[in-house]
Formats: C-alpha cells, sequence, structure tokens
C-alpha cells in the first residue's frame, strides 16, 4: 500500500440568482472515475442583497429614579416614570436579577411590599420575574401603613431587555 498527496485544487463557484441546482463532482486518477450528485436550495445569490439590520437601540429618559421619600405611619403608593426609546426591537422587559427579587433594599433589610411595573397588558405587576413593558414605564411602591422603615435609603438595580420577537 503506498501513501501520498495529491495535488488539490479547490473550485468555487457563486450563483446569481436564488432557485435548486445540481452540483456534480467528478474525480479522476487516469485509471477510473467517479461521480456524485447533490442537490442544493441557494437562497442569497450573489446578486441579491441582504436585507438591512437596524441596530437595537435602548435609551432611558434617566439612569436612575426617584420614587420620592416615603412616610412612616402613612399607606400610600410612591410611583414614577421612566420613557424608553427604542429602535430595531420590538419586546421591551424589565427584570429584578439581583438579591430579593421584586423588593427595595436599604442597609437595614427589603420592604414588605414588591416593586411593582405596569406591563404591556396596562396592570401593574410585582417585579418578581421579567416583565413586558411598554415604552413608557411606570413603577410603584406600595407601602402600608404599618410597614416598619427603616432610615436609609432603598434602591434596587434592573435589568432592561430589548429584543426582536419577529424575523
Amino acid at each position: 500500500m503506498a501513501s501520498g498527496t495529491l495535488p488539490v485544487t479547490l473550485v468555487g463557484h457563486r450563483y446569481d440568482v436564488p432557485g435548486v441546482y445540481t452540483l456534480a463532482l467528478t474525480v479522476r486518477d487516469g485509471r477510473a472515475s467517479a461521480t456524485a450528485e447533490r442537490e442544493v436550495t441557494v437562497t442569497n445569490a450573489q446578486g441579491d442583497t441582504p436585507p438591512a439590520q437596524t441596530p437595537l437601540t435602548l435609551t432611558l429618559s434617566s439612569a436612575s429614579l426617584s420614587l420620592g421619600t416615603f412616610v412612616p405611619g402613612l399607606a400610600s403608593d410612591y410611583t414614577a416614570t421612566l420613557t424608553a426609546t427604542m429602535t430595531g426591537g420590538d419586546a421591551l422587559t424589565v427584570a429584578d436579577r439581583g438579591v430579593d427579587p421584586g423588593r427595595l433594599l436599604s442597609p437595614a433589610g427589603a420592604l414588605e411590599q414588591p416593586l411593582s411595573v405596569r406591563s404591556t397588558s396596562g396592570a401593574f405587576v410585582a417585579l418578581t420575574r421579567i416583565v413586558p413593558v411598554p415604552a413608557t414605564i411606570e413603577f410603584r411602591q406600595s407601602i402600608g401603613a404599618d410597614e416598619v422603615l427603616r432610615p436609609g435609603t432603598y434602591t434596587k438595580p434592573l435589568t432592561f431587555t430589548l429584543a426582536v420577537t419577529s424575523p
């Protein structure tokens, strides 16, 4: 048995028009030949211009948001609004991926009730899961009259995601 390296020539072809083509490969070694065929579908030919891709951009009206000063002994809903400016996407969500999901935290502990956000359905939903939101994003923190409020600032980092849901 002998072994060696054959000279190899790579052949390429670009199709100008999408369609179904039959490719044939013939190999000859001077004594015999073999041919193989295969059908291929070309969907984006050389002459085609691929569709323009719009980049995804998301800009929020503010990097931080204030719900105001929580007043002990007073049952109240504290609200704030952000505006999202988007291009190239059609699904905006917000999520709390941190510690104690949905609850605003201070160095002394978490609030009793979760932070809520108005979803695309129009209802306020606790931010304990990923919530689809409209471009005007409303947040609400309910504080009960008997809720213990500790001194300090309550904060929570949130994750906003802009995605394309349809091709």
